[in-house]
């Protein structure tokens, strides 16, 4: 795990989901106020009622959209991670850093949470695809990890808990 990631770290080793959520409020707290106040999301609240009209779905579909939107966000959290320790690798050897793989990841989730009108999350991933500031992605990362989890804290859990006991094997 990227040592530079230790709220993505620490999230996603939760073995309880009181904790999972407490430590996620924290770390929402602290990044929204330090590093993204201008996105004004620390007290974004969700609601899926623009989707739902939008969409022309009703609220059990949006509800499992959600859900899957949670799954993708916490399950490709790992792949994040992974690609950002590389690239922190190559810093060491260049200035011309490739974040095409990070921004396709981005770009996918993007469209799923513009679609779901999911606001916050939105802002995050647009920073993850187009900034160049390699420490500014990785704190949009822990945030939008964070967010995620405030969003559906028992479908985040039960996804972290998963990839806990696949990783165990």
């Amino acid at each position: 795990m990227n040592k530079n990631l230790p709220y993505v770290k620490l999230l996603l080793a939760s073995s309880d989901q009181d904790k999972m959520l407490d430590n996620a409020q924290k770390i929402s707290y602290n990044l929204c106020t330090s590093e993204f106040p201008i996105l004004n999301i620390l007290d974004y609240k969700y609601s899926p009622k623009k989707a739902i009209e939008e969409l022309g779905v009703d609220l059990e579909l949006m509800n499992q959209l959600i859900d899957d939107f949670v799954i993708q966000i916490v399950k490709e959290s790992t792949t994040f991670n992974e690609f950002l320790e590389e690239l922190q690798d190559l810093q060491t050897y260049t200035k011309n850093l490739d974040y095409t793989i990070l921004r396709e990841l981005a770009h996918k989730n993007l469209g799923v949470a513009r679609n779901l009108r999911i606001e916050d999350s939105e802002k995050l991933l647009e920073i993850i695809m187009k900034e160049n500031n390699l420490e500014y992605i990785l704190k949009a990362v822990e945030c939008l990890l964070s967010r995620v989890i405030l969003l559906r804290p028992e479908q985040a859990y039960k996804t972290i808990r998963l990839i806990q006991v696949k990783s165990s094997f």
